[in-house]
């Protein structure tokens, strides 16, 4: 999605971006690398903890390509992608760090 959005944002309406900024803002919560609660598989969380670091690292990727969209079409990034730079500055994996300053 990253890529698409990257190499043909003219395909993505504000709409669709303003959608993926709404679901990038779930998926900071989702893709959570602190330790699961007891509980966790009981409520069957969207994101299984063992696939965590991957949807993170990728949803990082869609951060950054969305907010490059923005940015060329001078629209403010809004919070949720605000929260996934600061994510990407701090996180404890380096491929989210690298998401935000990276090629990928």
């Amino acid at each position: 999605m990253a890529s698409a959005l990257r190499n043909r944002p003219e395909l993505f309406t504000d709409h669709h971006v303003e959608n993926l900024c709404i679901g990038l803002d779930y998926l900071i919560t989702e893709t959570s690398l602190v330790s699961p609660p007891p509980t966790e598989e009981v409520f069957s969380p969207a994101v299984p903890f063992t696939l965590r670091p991957e949807y993170r690292s990728s949803s990082a990727k869609l951060a950054r390509a969305v907010a490059e969209v923005l940015k060329m079409r001078n629209k403010p990034s809004g919070i949720a992608i605000a929260k996934w730079q600061e994510i990407c500055q701090t996180d404890s994996l380096p491929e989210v760090r690298l998401a935000w300053i990276g090629d990928s």
